[in-house]
């Protein structure tokens, strides 16, 4: 059992009332920080600057709220970001050579597109896939894509 002068009840209510009086000096001092008044009664000299560049008028019985309270924007939302369009170059057409054919006034190449399965029946300066035919003759075919210089010839096969 505790006696009437135990030293841990008396630390705890000596406690409790430190702890009551720092409550109640916080609620004065936010009291006086709200309202913006020293001790005496009188506007503080930051309540009075203030006081001299706020124009927003005090609320009459016919407008409750001034409005002007409400313009001013608490929050900035950032617009969506706009993704970056990246436009790939088409892939290099996969050509093969199939066969050269003499027409007598120049040369026709008979090429297979692999990516697309087409064959394509082309002359000197025809664009067949992004490449350009340069030159047509009877062992090959010669062609730039994108600056680069492409060549296909016949296969030397047997039969």
């Amino acid at each position: 059992m505790s006696s009437p002068t135990d030293p841990i009840k008396a630390l705890r209510r000596s406690r409790l009332l430190v702890d009551l009086i720092a409550v109640a000096a916080c609620i004065g001092l936010a009291t006086l920080w709200i309202t913006g008044r020293d001790r005496s009664g009188t506007a503080g000299p930051e309540d009075s600057a203030a006081n001299e560049t706020a124009s927003v008028p005090e609320p009459t019985a016919s407008e409750p709220f001034p409005i002007e309270a409400f313009s001013v924007s608490l929050w900035y939302s950032a617009p969506e970001p706009v993704p970056a369009v990246v436009e790939r170059p088409p892939p290099a057409p996969r050509l093969r050579l199939l066969g050269i054919r003499d027409t007598g006034s120049g040369y026709l190449a008979m090429l297979l597109d692999e990516t697309t399965d087409d064959i394509i029946r082309a002359v000197q300066g025809d664009d067949v896939g992004g490449v350009l035919l340069t030159s047509v003759d009877e062992s090959g075919v010669r062609g730039t894509y994108r600056g680069s210089e492409i060549e296909l010839r016949l296969d030397g096969g047997d039969g």
